[in-house]
């Protein structure tokens, strides 16, 4: 089986998302895309490829904003769980967690649309 393994994460000088591989050394991390020398990345903003593909095809990282219909907490952020050791989908309103798959649709991350997680689940649906 043959897997990307990739991060992304936010250049600290344009604000722009790289995509590729991670380097981190001491307190610096940066992005390496590929035929580029890398750029240095805020560290908090970095998120690991899940391997998986939303509704629309999209990349899903860590730290996206997810939607689902398969229950009432249908907006979850994507997260790494240690015990399942397993992406998951947290829900925004309870401890409620979902396993990943494909059948989400990305609506946003946490870094750039975290008013999202604060949005009630109608109007959100409304909006996508």
């Amino acid at each position: 089986m043959k897997r990307k393994i990739k991060f992304r994460g936010k250049s600290l000088h344009t604000g722009m998302w790289h995509y590729g591989d991670l380097i981190q050394i001491n307190d610096y991390c940066y992005i390496q895309e590929p035929k580029t020398a890398g750029f240095f990345t805020d560290i908090v903003t970095v998120g690991q490829f899940t391997g998986l593909y939303d509704k629309d095809g999209q990349e899903i990282y860590e730290g996206d904003i997810v939607m689902t219909s398969i229950s009432k907490e249908s907006i979850g952020v994507v997260e790494w769980n240690y015990k399942q050791a397993a992406f998951v989908v947290h829900m925004k309103d309870s401890d409620q967690w979902y396993y990943l798959y494909e059948g989400y649709k990305i609506i946003g991350n946490i870094h750039e649309n975290a008013e999202l997680l604060k949005a009630d689940n109608n109007e959100i649906r409304e909006r996508n």
